[in-house]
């Protein structure tokens, strides 16, 4: 008994100290990105592709450091619209699915990695690489032809990959930063549903973190 209470009150002194020694940062914001490779996201829609260019995003992330550190490990889920149009007139459709064409998805993106802080605050410029999931939704595309409008969806599927990414962190008070950073992934280099394609994601985030300490 008495052993199974030193264990115990040494768990709650460890998990005490862990827990002072953390900071924790809650942020929001949006960006946008252009998706770029062989694929048939980015292609126009007259050649063959989606038209998803550019694409826009909501965000939000969450931030943990240790007590004096330089690193912090940062995740971020991002959901992105996606919206094309185009002409399509292309050998390899029927009749029906030439014509007018526009076209909707969403992309979830979800990346978790550190962060190295190069210069200290209040503006501090960051450098961190993370691990990539997306996760694709339907591609629903509405075809006006001469037959009348054609409805008819692309499943779906997920990637894995990696990215890298340089911030500028600037305090606008104790607990406050507006933050901005430039993102760079490689959105199918670790596999995923789309084994013939290749295609990274490039864009800008901005928005706003709250630090607790």
């Amino acid at each position: 008994m008495k052993k199974n209470t030193v264990v115990l009150l040494l768990t709650i002194f460890l998990i005490s100290r862990i827990t002072w020694a953390q900071s924790f940062s809650l942020g929001i914001g949006g960006g946008v990105a252009l998706i770029e490779g062989t694929s048939s996201f980015a292609n126009d829609v007259s050649n063959l592709g989606s038209g998803f260019r550019p694409i826009y995003s909501v965000c939000g992330t969450v931030g943990f450091s240790p007590s004096d550190s330089s690193v912090k490990w940062m995740g971020r889920i991002s959901y992105f619209i996606m919206r094309g149009s185009g002409n399509a007139q292309n050998e390899l459709f029927g009749p029906r699915l030439n014509g007018q064409t526009t076209t909707k998805s969403h992309l979830v993106s979800i990346t978790l990695g550190p962060r190295w802080a190069i210069t200290p605050r209040p503006l501090s410029l960051n450098l961190g690489l993370h691990a990539v999931f997306d996760s694709f939704g339907e591609v629903y595309r509405d075809v006006k032809s001469a037959y009348g409008l054609h409805q008819y969806s692309i499943p779906g599927g997920t990637s894995y990959g990696l990215g890298g990414v340089v911030g500028i962190d600037f305090d606008i008070s104790s607990r406050l930063s507006i933050c901005l950073e430039g993102v760079y992934n490689l959105d199918t280099f670790l596999g995923g549903d789309f084994p013939t394609l290749y295609f990274c994601t490039a864009g800008a985030i901005a928005g706003i973190e709250l630090r607790i300490d």
